[in-house]
């Protein structure tokens, strides 16, 4: 009698008919692939040691992850072939044979493991008590009765595959930290995930990819910064500086560790921080160069630098340097091809995406990160890449990622906090085990100062003393030197000021951008304005944003607004003006009545202790620790409730699922919500679209809003959302009026321009 793994599909629109698949080939495709990812995962871990047995451990999990499958209730579903539909679930839990049959073997890590490939990782202290923990009180002595004959039939499927001499003499590895337990479920994962889509046709990631020959890149790098500087003029001071950054990160050494770069906006960190990174990468054999970016609409700047100064003759750009804008993550086995992986050499992600990441327990988000050991990242903008009490587990994590698993970092910004040397971080390494690190600068003093001496004669800060209207602050606006930008903290708060703008101005001297926009509305804005600032005689108009445009975007605007957050937020849109220093620019602070604009509820603590600085006139770079020290003390005074630390130490406890729900960039959970017409006809006819093109055609909208908005699922893509409303290239979603944005148009007030609300 034939065993099988998955059931069949019936072909539907777009979608071929599918077999069922048999037990032998998902599994051996499935050992297979693990074997490769941890193979390649583990020789970058620092226990030498635990290499071989991490291996074996990952591969016995492989190799047993659906003995379950084999029972003999479960046959009737798997042989079965179903059309749309989804097939109905297993009669008996497949996943407890499989963890009976790797407990008999005393391997208690791939157990786990086998547990966890489709639930996810749980409370790893609860595994002193195993038969409760791991397996099913429901159904396990119906599957103890079963099991011999299981493992005979195994054994009958997988005859001729021989992958027994990994296991040899290992009996399992000894896992020491939580970051351990969640590489070694990636690799399962991923494996598993991956010979599934494959079999039913979505699986479209050729296996084969670039490798990052780091001193190639390196050279082709030199090149590009060199022509740079031929184009720049000889005596620019600023190409100066530049060109002693350059020179400073590419000859700093080559040691694995943790290093600091703060030199200020506009001095090319882009560039020198990436010829430092790949000469580590060559020094030490790394496979990859990850570049980790606040906000999403920088990265596709960042991917395009990259792609000319990187990409070697004959390579394909796209798989050279990757581009990962927002969450794609799935685990619903119909759209798992739609799962964003990082198998590229150099990676351009998100802060979000990359740092809840190292935080999860879930499957789909762990998938790919097997990946990450034996890298070298670049956290860019660091002071922005998540709230600052989320930098205590992050920062652990990244002790243990440099000092286990061969990665080596460089935090950068141009207001960089330094916030590990204070004695909130401190503790949390203690906790873990680790010891206080120095973190050496990247850039020399005598470099960096020069560099700050040049900001500091460019740049005025200046706080509103009163509370504003909206209306009082588009006065503010219009008085001030164009062009101008605004930068406000929430999404809608942007979006309805640029509809009051526009409302008063007419649509061409208003630009917006935010989120609300998807990455190719973006990217479009983004170029426009690159052009109108080009443009000396086009100066009469605004950009209102959110805070993606403060920091690591090419803008040089006359004048800056920014709504109160915290310091480091100031200073970022301050390298947004007069970047070139052609006059000297403002930057104004300001406070929004409450009653106009919904306040951002992460501006509490940050904005108070901004409004402080302010009043000891602490305004500028080296103040940014004073600020964060500030910020952390008013969240400890008022009730704070020390969540990162509580993150912290939940981590240290294995405490896997509780990691995951609170550590969050973003206070919510987002869904893809698709609003291109054309994206959202080819999946609903069934086809498989690119990832690249669903990120750039799609928008992250809260689930917690999914029944306030007009979205409805796609049609044959679990998780995947199609957007109903209405849509522009100017305000993206939020472009109808609604309750929650009504339109601030005043009776009796005639709009001008071309402008739909």
């Amino acid at each position: 009698m034939p065993y099988y793994a998955h059931s069949g599909r019936l072909a539907w629109e777009g979608r071929p008919a599918v077999s069922p698949q048999p037990y032998a080939d998902h599994v051996a495709g499935v050992a297979q692939a693990a074997l490769r990812h941890v193979r390649d995962m583990a020789g970058f871990l620092a226990d030498v040691a635990q290499r071989e047995a991490l291996i074996a451990s990952v591969l016995r999990a492989a190799q047993a992850h659906d003995i379950g499958k084999l029972l003999p209730e479960n046959a009737p579903t798997l042989s079965q072939t179903y059309g749309k539909e989804r097939p109905p679930r297993l009669a008996a839990n497949h996943v407890d044979a499989g963890v009976a049959c790797l407990l008999e073997q005393g391997d208690l890590v791939a157990a786990f493991l086998a547990w966890a490939h489709h639930v996810g990782l749980d409370d790893q202290s609860a595994i002193g008590k195993v038969k409760p923990f791991l397996r099913d009180p429901k159904i396990w002595e119906q599957v103890d009765q079963a099991l011999p004959l299981c493992k005979q039939i195994h054994a009958r499927e997988l005859a001729e595959i021989d992958l027994d001499g990994e296991l040899r003499n290992n009996s399992g590895a000894r896992l020491a930290t939580p970051l351990d337990y969640r590489l070694a479920l990636s690799c399962l994962v991923d494996a598993d995930h991956g010979d599934t889509a494959r079999h039913y046709g979505q699986h479209d990631l050729p296996e084969e990819w670039p490798l990052l020959r780091a001193e190639e890149r390196l050279a082709a790098l030199d090149a590009y910064v060199e022509r740079l500087g031929e184009k720049a003029e000889a005596h620019d001071q600023r190409n100066a500086i530049r060109a002693a950054v350059y020179r400073s990160a590419r000859t700093a050494s080559p040691e694995l560790g943790v290093r600091s770069c703060d030199s200020p906006v506009g001095t090319g960190k882009t560039t020198s921080v990436m010829a430092h990174l790949l000469r580590v990468a060559a020094a030490n054999k790394l496979r990859r160069v990850f570049v980790v970016l606040p906000f999403t609409n920088i990265i596709d700047q960042a991917v395009d630098v990259y792609r000319q100064a990187l990409v070697l003759e004959g390579e394909d750009p796209e798989r050279v340097v990757a581009a990962h804008h927002h969450r794609a993550e799935y685990d619903s086995p119909e759209s798992r091809a739609l799962t964003y992986l990082w198998r590229a050499p150099i990676i351009v992600v998100t802060a979000v995406q990359f740092f809840e990441t190292l935080a999860a327990s879930s499957t789909a988000a762990l998938r790919k990160l097997h990946c990450l050991p034996g890298s070298a990242v670049f956290v860019d903008e660091a002071h922005a890449a998540m709230p600052a009490d989320l930098w205590l587990p992050a920062w652990v994590w990244l002790r243990v990622a440099s000092q286990r698993w061969s990665c080596h970092w460089v935090l950068a910004s141009g207001s960089l906090t330094r916030f590990w040397e204070l004695e909130h971080f401190r503790k949390a390494e203690s906790a873990h085990g680790l010891s206080a690190l120095e973190v050496p600068a990247l850039v020399p003093e005598e470099v960096r100062r020069r560099a700050t001496g040049a900001e500091n004669q460019r740049l005025r800060y200046v706080t509103i003393p009163e509370a504003l209207s909206l209306d009082a602050l588009v006065g503010h606006v219009l008085a001030a030197p164009g062009p101008r930008i605004v930068v406000m903290n929430t999404v809608r708060g942007a979006a309805l000021l640029a509809q009051r703008l526009a409302a008063r101005l007419g649509r061409r001297h208003v630009e917006h951008l935010s989120t609300a926009l998807c990455p190719r509305d973006r990217a479009r804005t983004l170029q426009r304005v690159k052009r109108r600032l080009r443009d000396v005689a086009d100066a009469q108009w605004i950009l209102v944003a959110t805070s993606c445009v403060e920091a690591g975007v090419d803008f040089s605007f006359r004048t800056g607004f920014r709504e109160r957050f915290g310091l480091c937020n100031l200073l970022q849109l301050g390298g947004r003006v007069c970047r070139e220093a052609e006059a000297e620019g403002v930057v104004y602070d300001f406070v929004l009545l409450a009653d106009e604009v919904h306040p951002h509820p992460g501006a509490r603590f940050p904005a108070r202790a901004l409004a402080s600085l302010f009043q000891d006139g602490l305004i500028g770079p080296d103040h940014c620790r004073e600020a964060l020290r500030r910020e952390l003390n008013l969240g400890a005074h008022h009730g704070g409730t020390g969540l990162g630390l509580s993150i912290s130490e939940n981590d240290a406890a294995y405490e896997f699922r509780y990691v995951q729900h609170r550590f969050r960039l973003i206070a919510s959970d987002t869904v893809t919500v698709v609003v291109d017409a054309t994206t959202l006809e080819r999946l609903q006819a069934g086809y498989l679209v690119p990832q690249r093109l669903l990120q750039d055609t799609s928008v992250q909208i809260w689930s917690s809003r999914l029944e306030r908005e007009p979205i409805k699922p796609v049609e044959g893509w679990p998780q995947l959302y199609a957007w109903q409303g209405c849509y522009d290239e100017f305000l993206g979603y939020l472009a109808e009026p609604r309750a929650n944005l009504k339109s601030p148009i005043k009776s009796g007030e005639v709009r001008a321009g071309p402008i739909t609300l």
